[in-house]
């Protein structure tokens, strides 16, 4: 489906395209600066990604995956083109994206070290609204699903394995709408990759 020439046509397009993706991106720019150079990280990329699917993107090392999920969420800015997450655009009042209706495992370990396994889990489930109870109830399952380890164990203390295991299960732990997931298995043993 193209975008309509007029406005309006093209506001209706949106509309219905979003009723039935999770993420929409049109046409998206991004561009690093580095002082003297400047680098085209992608040039009008297009993603649909519909709602109820798994999607995944495939690209070698530096390619600029990373920097296309952040900028889906609005972590990123872009130079050009057009994002949509769940109807919304992200980073605007009332979208809830970066929020409560995703749930994101960044590349970079982002867990703070002092917390205990069962504390930052129960931490991000917070952020998003549930209660300590809540977090609770379903803790079990996960700490079962990845093999989660000892739940009073500090974060500081565990292998980047078993620290990428945590930001999984606080990624899941609010039951979001869209995951979002980066690298979600690098480091972790053989069958909990494939759990996941």
């Amino acid at each position: 489906m193209g975008l309509g020439s007029s406005k309006e046509e093209t506001e209706l397009e949106l509309e219905y395209l979003d009723e039935k993706h999770a993420v929409l991106g049109l046409n998206i720019c991004k561009t690093l600066d580095k002082g003297k150079f400047e680098f085209r990280i992608f040039k009008n990329v297009n993603i649909h990604v519909k709602k109820y699917t798994i999607y995944g993107l495939l690209g070698s090392s530096g390619c600029g995956k990373t920097t296309l999920l952040k900028c889906l969420l609005g972590l990123l800015p872009i130079d050009q083109g057009q994002v949509f997450v769940l109807g919304g655009t992200p980073n605007t009042k009332d979208s809830g994206v970066p929020g409560y209706q995703v749930g994101y495992m960044p590349q970079d370990i982002s867990l703070l070290p002092e917390h205990t396994v069962k504390g930052a889990v129960q931490f991000f489930g917070g952020l998003a609204g549930k209660t300590k109870a809540q977090v609770n109830a379903k803790y079990g399952f996960f700490e079962e699903m990845v093999s989660l380890p000892k739940s009073s164990l500090r974060i500081r203390t565990l292998s980047g394995g078993d620290q990428r295991k945590v930001s999984l299960v606080c990624a899941l732990i609010h039951e979001p709408e869209l995951l979002i997931l980066d690298e979600p298995t690098g480091g972790v043993e053989p069958e909990i990759s494939v759990r996941i």
